[in-house]
C-alpha cells in the first residue's frame, strides 16, 4: 500500500515538473517572435494592401548560421517598408549579426532605423555608421516622406527618449 502512494506521489510530483519546466521555457523564451497585424485607416487612398515589417531588439545576435532564417522569413513577407526600431545592436554583442542581418534585407525594401538604449551605451557613431554604410535611412528625432504604392507617408523616427549612458549606472 505504501509503495502505491508512493509511486502515486512520485508521478504527479513529475507532471508538476515537466509542467513547471514548460511553462519556465514558455517565460523565459529568447527566439524569433513573429506577429502579423491588418491595420485599416481612412487615411489611406490606395486599396493595396501595404507590407511593412518592423523588425526590433535583435541585439546583434545572428538566430541561425548567418541570419538566413531571419532573413528568409522576412523576404517570405515581401515587404513594401522594412523598419528596424531599436536594440538592433548591442554593445556586448559582436557588429556582425547585425552586418549579416543588413546584408540580407537591405536589397528586399527601403529600410529606416532608429536607435535604442544599446546602442546608445555603446559606441553610438559606429553603430550607426553601420546602418548608414548599408544603405539604411536613419531617423533621429525627425520623419520623411515616402511614397509606397501610390500611398503617401510619413515615417517618424524618434530616439529612445529614455537611455541614459552605461556609467550613469555604475555598470561600467
Amino acid at each position: 500500500m505504501k509503495h502505491k502512494k508512493l509511486r502515486k506521489a512520485l508521478k504527479i510530483m513529475a507532471i508538476i515538473l515537466a509542467v513547471l519546466m514548460v511553462l519556465a521555457v514558455a517565460a523565459l523564451y529568447n527566439g524569433l517572435v513573429s506577429r502579423t497585424y491588418n491595420v485599416k485607416s481612412e487615411k489611406l487612398t490606395n486599396d493595396e494592401p501595404i507590407r511593412i515589417v518592423v523588425l526590433a531588439d535583435l541585439h546583434s545576435y545572428t538566430h541561425g548560421e548567418d541570419r538566413a532564417p531571419l532573413i528568409r522569413r522576412v523576404e517570405k513577407m515581401q515587404p513594401d517598408l522594412i523598419c528596424l526600431v531599436g536594440d538592433m545592436a548591442d554593445h556586448y554583442w559582436p557588429i556582425e549579426g547585425t552586418q549579416l542581418l543588413l546584408d540580407g534585407i537591405t536589397n528586399l525594401a527601403p529600410c529606416t532605423y532608429v536607435t535604442g538604449n544599446h546602442e546608445h551605451w555603446g559606441d553610438i557613431v559606429f553603430f550607426l555608421s553601420v546602418f548608414e554604410d548599408a544603405g539604411v535611412t536613419i531617423l533621429r528625432n525627425e520623419s520623411m516622406k515616402m511614397e509606397i504604392k501610390s500611398q503617401p507617408l510619413v515615417i517618424y523616427g524618434v530616439d529612445d527618449t529614455d537611455y541614459t549612458r552605461p556609467s550613469d549606472h555604475g555598470q561600467f
